[in-house]
């Protein structure tokens, strides 16, 4: 088990996956292989067998045509007819030439090129030569010879031409059969192998996962926790998997180096919390007093104006250097959290080679997937073939129907015959052997076209044989293909888990980067209150304009200077709305808006009423006016607080929040 120990994640990962991928490989492998050699026995049949049977056809009924043609030559007719029937005779001629010529390259070595053919071609050449001498004897008008030719040695010639055709049909159907049988032990075997290997693979598969899980993915199930807890500031956890030698190894440390710099962090800020709490306290305690004392010296004279700024500036001198120190502290502390921050960036840099591993194993299974695709097609091209086939075998049937409808029209034409020379008396005898031995050919064409039909329905019964077998190899592969489409459900489910690593990680960085933040803005604080402190001071210098506008510019310097002392309930918008302020029992009076709070407002521009009034102001943007109350007055200016219920006070926040990005705080 220590030996396992020491192989890395990614290579686990790809002992795993490859050996499945070898499994899908020898499979998808082993079916191209078979249905390669199944699609070379099924081209065989199409190629050879079906255009044997289907020329050797064609030939055996160019030969019946040609001795029907001959027969005809029997009978007296006209010069016309004589000419046609030596222009079909020589279309007959050519088109035994013509299938001659093109089965000679569907003709196989052994029986057929040494003992078929050569007899079919003997009885031909016998059967040419006699026909010659009989079209002799017709021109030259010795019909009786003639006859006797016909139905003597031509009519033996010709049957031993009709048992070659038929010899040589049956060695193709033979053929067939045999072709057939080999193609159903091919499927035979591919399915014994691919179920076997089948098998093999699933067990495979599940000894793969069983060794994954155990040795990968519950020790990462264990470090997302861990890593969610060290996220919520919670280290009382033991990592066990910190001693491994692999990823997870390394991910452990340094998750437990970022346990041992958030502890020290977290000490630290404690630390810098309580004394920036007692120099909060100094400072409120001094900024609150320092706003009292100015509230209520205001209307004291200029003089005392003068001495009270002294104060303040001495006060914002003392708060300078609290500032300072404070600001010195949190340097102190924002490098303590930088420290964290790069181990958390550690742990980010392991998942992500983790990830790359899960992303090469992806890779892998989609070329073992291209693989089975590619056994599809094969099979495909199978079926395609075997159809084709079909589709010739229908064209031989419809080939047979055509002789049998001409055998049937021969038979009815010798029938006629043979009725017109019962008729003719002793004058028509020769002509009545004729028609019968014209019905006895329409026999003979009749029983080879049923021959052939059941031939063709066999090899019809074969092809659909074929393509049950492709369609079941087909089956198979779908099956093969789902047990890839699995495999690559598993390497995203992998990768999923690692993506919550990299987010768990990703929350841990996050947080030392919130105490960081926390603690910059504790510096930046410490530096605006410096900063504000001077402007105190420097405030506190001037001493010109009008002590009322100074008494208000003071307040309002005070209490915006810092929150600590900032008694407002709601912030304020420097705003210019049009409004009207209708006192109790008297008429409106219009004004202007200068200042607007969720609490009150300050109105301009307006003859000010009895301070403590009860009234309802209409602002622009509101349905309904708000219930107000008068507080203080001054030189055309009047401030009021609200005392509108929830909803009024709902509308005024929804007014407030349009507003407050264009307008400044006041």
């Amino acid at each position: 088990m220590f030996g396992m120990v020491r192989i890395g994640i990614r290579n686990r990962f790809i002992m795993a996956f490859g050996a499945l991928l070898l499994s899908v490989a020898a499979v998808g492998g082993l079916s191209l292989m078979e249905a390669s050699r199944m699609n070379a026995i099924t081209e065989a049949i199409a190629n050879n067998r079906v255009s044997s049977v289907l020329w050797m056809g064609r030939l055996a009924e160019s030969f019946t045509r040609l001795r029907q043609i001959q027969v005809s030559m029997l009978i007296p007719a006209s010069p016309e007819y004589r000419a046609l029937l030596a222009d079909l005779r020589g279309k007959s001629m050519d088109n035994i030439t013509n299938a001659r010529r093109h089965y000679e390259s569907l003709i196989e070595p052994g029986e057929e090129a040494n003992r078929l053919i050569p007899a079919l071609d003997t009885a031909w050449r016998d059967y040419e030569g006699l026909g010659s001498r009989f079209e002799a004897l017709v021109a030259a008008g010795r019909t009786g010879e003639a006859q006797a030719l016909y139905t003597g040695d031509m009519l033996a010639t010709f049957n031993r031409l009709h048992e070659a055709a038929k010899a040589d049909i049956d060695y193709n159907e033979r053929g067939g059969k045999a072709d057939a049988a080999r193609a159903r032990a091919a499927f035979d075997n591919t399915a014994r192998m691919v179920g076997g290997i089948t098998v093999v693979a699933a067990v495979i598969a599940v000894l793969a996962a069983l060794w994954i899980n155990q040795s990968v993915v519950a020790p990462v199930l264990r470090v997302i926790r861990f890593t969610r807890q060290l996220a919520h500031r919670d280290y009382n956890f033991t990592l066990l998997s910190k001693h491994r030698p692999d990823e997870i190894g390394d991910l452990s440390r340094a998750i437990d180096e970022c346990r041992n710099a958030l502890k020290a962090a977290d000490a630290l800020s404690a630390q810098q919390e309580t004394e920036r709490h007692r120099a909060d306290q100094a400072k409120q305690s001094a900024l609150v007093n320092m706003a009292t004392t100015i509230e209520m010296e205001t209307d004291s004279a200029l003089g005392k104006v003068v001495e009270r700024a002294d104060a303040m500036a001495a006060i914002a001198n003392a708060m300078t250097g609290s500032a300072m120190g404070t600001g010195e502290s949190a340097r102190t502390a924002s490098t303590a959290a930088g420290q964290a921050l790069g181990n958390a960036r550690t742990v980010a840099d392991a998942a992500e080679r983790l990830a790359a591993s899960i992303r090469e194993i992806s890779s892998q299974v989609s070329r073992s997937t291209t693989m089975v695709g590619q056994a599809v097609s094969a099979g495909q091209e199978a079926r395609g073939t075997i159809e084709t086939l079909d589709q010739q075998v229908g064209e031989i049937s419809e080939v047979a129907r055509l002789i049998t409808d001409i055998a049937a029209k021969t038979n009815l034409l010798a029938l006629n015959a043979t009725i017109e020379a019962a008729r003719a008396g002793e004058a028509g005898r020769g002509f009545a052997v004729v028609a019968s031995e014209v019905k006895q050919l329409a026999s003979q064409t009749a029983r080879s076209t049923e021959e052939i039909e059941r031939h063709i329905n066999e090899i019809r019964t074969a092809t659909k044989a074929s393509v049950a077998a492709v369609a079941r190899i087909d089956q198979t592969i779908a099956q093969i293909d789902a047990i890839a489409g699995s495999i690559a459900v598993a390497v995203e489910q992998q990768g999923s888990a690692t993506g919550e690593i990299a987010r768990n990680v990703a929350e841990t960085a996050a947080a030392a980067t919130a105490v960081s933040a926390q603690i910059d803005t504790v510096l930046a604080n410490a530096e605006q209150t410096g900063a504000q402190a001077t402007e105190v001071s420097r405030n506190a210098g001037s001493l010109s304009g009008e002590m009322n506008e100074l008494k208000h510019a003071l307040v309002r310097a005070v209490r915006t200077s810092t929150e600590d002392v900032n008694r407002r309930a709601a912030p304020r918008y420097a705003v210019q709305l049009p409004c009207r302020l209708a006192p109790s029992g008297e008429p409106p009076r219009p004004g202007r808006i200068s200042d607007l709070s969720e609490g009150g407002a300050c109105i301009r521009d307006m003859h000010p009423p009895t301070p403590g009034t009860h009234g309802t102001l209409e602002i622009e943007g509101l349905a309904a006016p708000l219930p107000c109350t008068v507080l203080s007055t001054g030189e055309r200016m009047v401030r009021v607080a609200f005392t509108a219920e929830a909803t009024a006070r709902e509308q005024l926040r929804l007014l407030l929040q349009r507003i407050a990005p264009g307008a400044r705080a006041a």
